[in-house]
This record gives structure tokens, C-alpha cells and sequence, in this order.
């Protein structure tokens, strides 16, 4: 009897024993399988700010289909642009200036033609000149606390009220319903906003009018994927964010 009793009682300890060691192996294979999965699916997040004649969405769906696996969002406006970007994503784009604005380093910059910077103009129905007016549009850059003064050193020191629009097509009402006296503009979006009316346009330079092409800031180790892909856009892509190269 004792001898059995012992036998069973082995079993029972053995039996235990496999039962716990095949629990805690399958707990470590889920876990390692699920840690796999995790790090496999987590996609790089790549946030861009940048205002395409094209529109936020259809630049979007461009960037979405040159870079699968990557989360792609663009924003239109700077201000939800500011408050997204503190949920940390792997990657920004926007022109150099916002970048700066929001003390980000820049770890690659478009150029173009070799020039990391693009000529800003005036667009208007009469003549004018930096100083001389005093009411004006912009797409908005960085927000209605700091557009005055980019917009002011752009025109040499002239303070003009500024009207903020949140894309290139809403700056043609504004000179086509005598909003304002003139639009400040890239160079390179003039032909395609006069293209848009029949309301003869003047176009006029501005004694500060370089501003900095779009630049990337890596945000983590995973965002540095990007430096690798940005090279590789299409010309589509390359020609809506006005960059041909990057350094």
C-alpha cells in the first residue's frame, strides 16, 4: 500500500509538473508570437504638412500608394497639424520653416534646381509693392499668431493685416471679391491659380520672398526608413511638393 500510495502520488507530481511546464511554454510561445506580430504590424507613422494645389486628400492617397506599410496623414491646417504632432510619429514633413517653427531638427531638405529655398511673389488685380499694401492672403503656414510675421519679413518689414486660408485655391476669391489688396504665393503656383480665372492677375516681386522648400524631421529609429524612401518618389510626387532632390 505505502508503495502505491507513493507511485500515485509521483503520477499526480509528474502529471503537475508537465501540465505547468506545457502551460508556461505555451504562455512564452503566445507571447513571443504576439510580440512578433506587434513589432511586424506596427506601421511608421508619417505626418505631412504641406498645402498641394492638388488638396490634402488627394496628396494623401499619392504618399499612401509610395509607401505601403507606412500611416500616412496630411493636414491641411496648422493648427491641428501643431496638436497631432505631440502624439510623437516616427516622421514629419512640412516646409522648412514650419519645421523650425516647432524646434524640430531637419535631417533631410528638398531642394530644387540645387536651392534648398523657392522665390514667394505677390498676386494681384492692381498694381502694388511690398510696402505698399495693406491687406493680404496667405495659405496659412504656421498658425494666426506667427503668420503676421512671416508674412512681414517677407515683405521687407511691411505689416499688413493678413488673411489666413487654409489652401492655395482659397487665396483666388480673395483677389476676385477685392478682399484683400494682394496674395503672397510660390512663384511656381502662379500659372496654375491664373489658369483658374479670367480675372487678369499682376504678379510682383517681394525683397524677402526665399522661404524654405519642405524638409523631414526622423522623430525615431523607425522614421529614418523615410530617408531611404523619399528619394524613390514618383515625379508626380516630387513635382506637387516642389522638390527634386533631397539632402
Amino acid at each position: 500500500m505505502p508503495i502505491r500510495s507513493s507511485t500515485r502520488a509521483g503520477a499526480r507530481l509528474g502529471r503537475r509538473a508537465f501540465v505547468s511546464t506545457a502551460t508556461l511554454f505555451s504562455f512564452a510561445f503566445l507571447v513571443g508570437s504576439g510580440a512578433r506580430s506587434v513589432s511586424a504590424d506596427a506601421a511608421v507613422t508619417f505626418y505631412v504638412f504641406l498645402h498641394a494645389q492638388t488638396g490634402a486628400q488627394a496628396l494623401q492617397k499619392m504618399f499612401e500608394d509610395a509607401l505601403p506599410g507606412v500611416s500616412v496623414r496630411v493636414f491641411s491646417r496648422a493648427k491641428d497639424f501643431e496638436n497631432s504632432v505631440r502624439q510623437r510619429p516616427d516622421a514629419v514633413l512640412a516646409l522648412l520653416p514650419v519645421l523650425q517653427a516647432q524646434g524640430y531638427a531637419i535631417h533631410l531638405q528638398g531642394q530644387r534646381g540645387g536651392s534648398p529655398a523657392e522665390r514667394y511673389v505677390l498676386l494681384s488685380q492692381k498694381p502694388v509693392s511690398a510696402s505698399s499694401v495693406r491687406s493680404i492672403g496667405a495659405v496659412d503656414l504656421l498658425g494666426r499668431s506667427r503668420m503676421p510675421a512671416f508674412v512681414s519679413k517677407l515683405l521687407g518689414g511691411n505689416s499688413p493685416e493678413v488673411t489666413p486660408v487654409t489652401k492655395v485655391a482659397d487665396l483666388l476669391p480673395l483677389l476676385q471679391f477685392d478682399k484683400v489688396d494682394a496674395v503672397v504665393l510660390p512663384e511656381r503656383s502662379v500659372g496654375w491659380l491664373k489658369s483658374r480665372t479670367r480675372v487678369p492677375l499682376q504678379v510682383s516681386d517681394l525683397p524677402s520672398g526665399q522661404v524654405g522648400l519642405p524638409a523631414m524631421s526622423f522623430l525615431s529609429p523607425a522614421g529614418q526608413r523615410l530617408r531611404e524612401l523619399a528619394p524613390k518618389w514618383s515625379p508626380a510626387i516630387r513635382a506637387e511638393i516642389g522638390v527634386d532632390s533631397w539632402r
